[in-house]
């Protein structure tokens, strides 16, 4: 098994371990709501996360918090589509999507989609689980993922900080929204 530390060293060896690893039959993967999933280990996604600010520096936080607000936009989508539903009954479908794939439990949403205004706790982050001891907030999948959904639900731009996290040692991971 390739360690998640020894990427500073020998990034290009994970790489290669990493493409490997998700390689495969996609008709074999698991599916969620009929869709084919890949599933990382807590390991796999700390690695990775490394590995990208290993390789990249802060330009790492960047590629993951951009490409994830891409990823959250999508699942809004998905939501409208496949479930009918907007507004607050697609919060409430993300809440859901958040346990049922592990990303975290959220435990409160204030939130106001005319304004694109609020706040949203988050405990149990898998992404602040797989960082180190930070001083900053470290959960920037999360964050770029919840400002994609809710800029696609509110319908206009907004910003979302996470002004809160468990890598911080804070109990909760806090992510407050503003247009």
């Amino acid at each position: 098994m390739y360690s998640a530390f020894k990427f500073a060293e020998d990034s290009s060896s994970f790489l290669s371990y990493a493409g490997e690893l998700l390689k495969g039959d996609l008709e074999q993967s698991p599916t969620l709501e009929k869709r084919r999933m890949r599933i990382l280990t807590l390991e796999m996604i700390t690695a990775l996360k490394k590995g990208l600010i290993a390789l990249l520096g802060s330009g790492g936080v960047v590629v993951l918090y951009e490409g994830s607000k891409n990823c959250g936009e999508q699942l809004y989508h998905y939501t409208v589509r496949e479930f009918k539903t907007t507004g607050p009954q697609a919060l409430e479908t993300l809440k859901q999507t958040f346990e049922t794939t592990g990303w975290g439990d959220i435990k409160k949403i204030e939130l106001d989609l005319n304004k694109a205004t609020g706040m949203i706790s988050v405990k149990n982050s898998f992404e602040a689980k797989a960082s180190s001891r930070s001083k900053a907030p470290a959960c920037y999948f999360l964050r770029g993922l919840l400002e994609g959904f809710i800029r696609a639900a509110a319908g206009r731009p907004i910003r979302v900080e996470e002004e809160k996290c468990v890598a911080k040692g804070d109990e909760c991971c806090i992510f407050t929204i503003k247009s």
